[in-house]
């Protein structure tokens, strides 16, 4: 058996941007394998690497032309440990996707997110305050975000793709991807149409219901894949759950951060050439 690898294809964000269905169209493809796990966040932990990098190599398939992860917490500059140097450090010639979606839908359901699992509790207009200082609002500045890696890798290793795209034009997307993969961009699968990890499945648990969601995140746990303890978690939490329903941002709100933002979407514009105009809506 060949000897394990590191990766040398990174999904890197954002959060709440489709990464899930990202993760495993990616890994349909016959040269492509990615990590059983899909969050593995060896970049992020606190602490030296060096004792991990041993497991770190174990979590990819040795058969394939590229191995792969995603995880969306290496994109969330200026929080947490120093992601792209890291990186950089370790794995210099991999190539990067990065997936980002409209910045209000992004917030929005990021929140929702932290509602459901009990680290929100503030209305949302309330927990969009101060945007320099605000997770929410900096990890939605996706040119800003992309910018960190540009300064360590060049643009032609990186791919930036929408969440609008993927859904409306999955095959199409998914096959540019391919072609900036250097792999058969004709590859196509009918799970390319298929949702994963929705927002609208979000309830917000009660006490049994979140520790549920630690053991889900246990060793014993992931032994089984991501996919399946996303499947099952839906049964298991909705006796423990109550359904959430999606917040809407005031439209002064809406506005005023939408023109914070105005910058750093021209910026993204300018690099990729994607017309952005219908998220300044």
């Amino acid at each position: 058996m060949p000897e394990p690898q590191l990766p040398n294809l990174i999904v890197i964000g954002a959060m709440k941007c489709g990464t899930t269905s990202l993760h495993y169209n990616l890994g349909l493809h016959p040269e492509i394998g990615m990590s059983r796990e899909k969050e593995l966040n060896f970049f992020n932990r606190p602490g030296s690497l060096d004792d991990l990098i041993d497991w770190y190599r174990r979590q990819f398939p040795t058969e394939t032309r590229w191995r792969g992860e995603s995880s969306t917490g290496y994109t969330r500059v200026p929080f947490g440990e120093p992601v792209v140097e890291r990186m950089h450090g370790l794995i210099p010639d991999a190539r990067l996707v990065y997936i980002v979606r409209h910045p209000v839908d992004r917030v929005v359901s990021h929140y929702v997110h932290q509602v459901a699992i009990g680290l929100e509790q503030r209305p949302i207009d309330e927990a969009m305050a101060d945007f320099p200082a605000n997770e929410y609002v900096q990890r939605t500045r996706y040119c800003f975000q992309l910018s960190q890696y540009l300064r360590r890798y060049p643009a032609s290793q990186i791919h930036v793709v929408t969440l609008e795209a993927l859904k409306s034009a999955p095959e199409q997307t998914m096959g540019e991807i391919f072609r900036f993969l250097g792999v058969d961009d004709g590859f196509t699968s009918p799970e390319f149409t298929r949702a994963r990890h929705k927002s609208s499945h979000k309830g917000k648990k009660n006490r049994a219901g979140l520790v549920l969601k630690r053991l889900s995140n246990t060793r014993a746990a992931r032994l089984f894949s991501t996919d399946f303890r996303m499947r099952a978690g839906r049964l298991l939490y909705a006796p423990f759950s109550k359904q959430l329903d999606r917040p809407v941002l005031d439209a002064s709100l809406r506005t005023e951060l939408l023109g914070y933002l105005e910058d750093d979407i021209a910026g993204l514009e300018a690099h990729t050439g994607l017309d952005l105009s219908h998220w300044r809506r």
